[in-house]
Formats: C-alpha cells, sequence, structure tokens
C-alpha cells in the first residue's frame, strides 16, 4: 500500500492505521515508508517522532522498532538516539537484543556491549555482541573477547571477533588454537567442514599475513607474545594422537584371538596359512602407524603430552609390524 493520498501529500494518518496491523510485513513496510520520508521532510518531523516514540514502546518486530529508533536518532539527535537504541540493547525479548547488537556500529556502545555479554543468559544474544565488539575495533573489548576463547560455545565466534578487532596481541591467543580440531557447523567455500584451528589460521592471516611464513622460516617478525596478566586459553586435547598407542595395546590380545581361532579350526597349520595369520595380525598395527604418520604430517599436535602418546604408539605399532614381518619372511 502507498502512504501517499491522491494529492501526493504523504498520509501520515494511513501509516498510523498500518502500525496498528497485526501483520509484521505491513508494520515494517509502514516505518520503512515513514523513516524514508522524515529524511526527506522535516515538515512531518513532529508527528513522525510522536509515531517513532510511541511504536517503540509497543513494537515486538525487531526491523520495525530499528525503524522507529533510526527516527527518533534522525529527528531528536544523537542523544536521544543513543538513549533509544540502549533501551533496546537491553529489551526482554531474545530476538529484539540479538539484533540491535548486531546492527550497532557506534563504538559509544561498547561499554553496553560488554555488559550484555556480561550479564544476558540468552547465547545468542551473546554471541551477537561478540561479534559486534569486533567490528567495533575498539581496544576495550580485547581482554573480554579473549576470556571469551575459553568458553567452547563462544570459541568460534569469539576467534573471528579477534580477526576483525584488528589487534597483533591477538595472535598469541589464537596460536595456541590452530591445532584444535574441533569441527564445526561450517564449511568452507569448497564444501569441507570447518575446525576451530580453520578459523584460528584465517583470524592469524588477519593480523599478520606474513605469520606464518615467518614462523616456519624463523625470520622476520615474531608474533606477539600473550600479554602480562592474560590467561592462557585451554586447547581441546587432539583424541587422533592416541589411535595409534590404542592399536598398539589392541594388537596383543588380536594376535591371541585369531591364533586361537586358527588353531581350533586346524590345528596342524601349513606355512602359508601362517603367513595369512601373521598378515592378519598385523591389520591394527598398520592402522594405528598409518594415522600417527597422517597426524604428524598434516597436523603435526603441538601439545608434549600429544607428541608422547603419537611417538610410542607409533613405535609400538612399528614393532609389532616388524615382528610380525619377521615371521612371515622366516
Amino acid at each position: 500500500m502507498t502512504a501517499f493520498s491522491r494529492s501526493g501529500k504523504f498520509n501520515l494518518q494511513q501509516i498510523r492505521q498500518e502500525l496498528l496491523s497485526p501483520s509484521q510485513e505491513i508494520r515494517g513496510g509502514a516505518m520503512q515508508s515513514l523513516l524514508n520520508e522524515a529524511r526527506k521532510d522535516s515538515a512531518i518531523h513532529a508527528e513522525a517522532l510522536e509515531i517513532f516514540e510511541a511504536s517503540l514502546q509497543t513494537e515486538q518486530d525487531p526491523w520495525t522498532a530499528m525503524s522507529a529508533a533510526w527516527g527518533v536518532e534522525h529527528i531528536a539527535g544523537p542523544e536521544e538516539g543513543r538513549r533509544v537504541w540502549l533501551a533496546l540493547l537491553g529489551h526482554p525479548r531474545m530476538a529484539m537484543a540479538e539484533r540491535v547488537a548486531l546492527s550497532i556500529d557506534d563504538p559509544f556502545y561498547v561499554p553496553a556491549l560488554l555488559d550484555v555479554l556480561q550479564r544476558r543468559p540468552e547465547l545468542r544474544v551473546r554471541i551477537a555482541a561478540i561479534r559486534s565488539l569486533g567490528r567495533l575495533r575498539d581496544v576495550r573489548a580485547f581482554a573480554k573477547i579473549v576470556e571469551c576463547l575459553a568458553v567452547p560455545e563462544f570459541r568460534s565466534d569469539a576467534i573471528q571477533a579477534l580477526g576483525d578487532l584488528g589487534d597483533p596481541h591477538a595472535i598469541g591467543h589464537l596460536e595456541m588454537l590452530r591445532g584444535d580440531d574441533t569441527q564445526l557447523c561450517q564449511q568452507d567455500e569448497r564444501g569441507a567442514t570447518l575446525r576451530v584451528g580453520d578459523l584460528a589460521a584465517v583470524a592469524i592471516r588477519q593480523l599478520c599475513p606474513l605469520v606464518e611464513l615467518n614462523s616456519a622460516a624463523g625470520i622476520g617478525p615474531t608474533p606477539p607474545e600473550i600479554p602480562a596478566g592474560m590467561p592462557p586459553v585451554p586447547r581441546s586435547f587432539n583424541p587422533v594422537t592416541i589411535v595409534p598407542l590404542v592399536a598398539a595395546v589392541f594388537e596383543l590380545p588380536w594376535i591371541l584371538a585369531i591364533a586361537i581361532a586358527q588353531h581350533s579350526a586346524n590345528p596342524n597349520s601349513t606355512p602359508s596359512q601362517t603367513h595369512r595369520l601373521d598378515l592378519i595380525g598385523m591389520i591394527p598395527a598398520c592402522i594405528g602407524l598409518y594415522i600417527g604418520v597422517m597426524v604428524c604430517v598434516r597436523r603435526r599436535p603441538s601439545r608434549w603430552v600429544e607428541r608422547i602418546f603419537l611417538l610410542v604408539g607409533c613405535l609400538a605399532c612399528a614393532f609389532f609390524i616388524a615382528i610380525l614381518g619377521h615371521e612371515m619372511l622366516n
């Protein structure tokens, strides 16, 4: 519906009627029309401001309420606009607070967003605050975003927020997460499932494009150290690193079970049957060693506990393979 009368004059009465509609689409369209006209025609400011303020008292749709807030800010000025935006940010309805938090682009609201992150219980609202704090690029948000790295539900968004924030001091924290293989409900441009470590690597490249090259070559500037007083971010243990050790432990009962089964079926085994038994017996050790080598080649573990598990497991698997291979050759 058009808000203009036949004479071409903007019809405020029709806007008022449409804002009473149960349809969110109609109310949102009416509010957007009023906002656009208020930006062009100062003659309607008095009545438009009254409509904007009245709508903010009852409106539950985020987009309609935000259009009204923009209208108040345009007509009444930045100070009154900030009062309205702060009220919407503290709105009890989750969808409203989340949408408002995501739309904020003024560093003035950094303290309010930090308060939302600390006070609001809703996960989606707090995540929206984290992402906006990163986009606002205000150093006051750095410490709080770093704290969010320790919370699994916030970790992926906190990593991206640190990349947006642009503070090189975040590199030390992000480096500690590069080995995190926790999978996310996100995919890259090739359709592959992203990991926490992938996001950390992208954020590091945002902060320092040459950090990976310099670290690998041992030249150039080193990544900034973790600031004093900042707690280290706990990293998830990579369970894949214990697979070789588990395979080696499983090797003995596996060989024993196969030998018993073979002996029960045919006590007088021929050499070819014995060789086949040795070959089957090597399966767990071969799988464990293969996984261990792939982990070392593709994603070298950075934690010393993971390295010990991986080294011991690979050596044990290699030992069993050598023993059984020797038996097959004799």
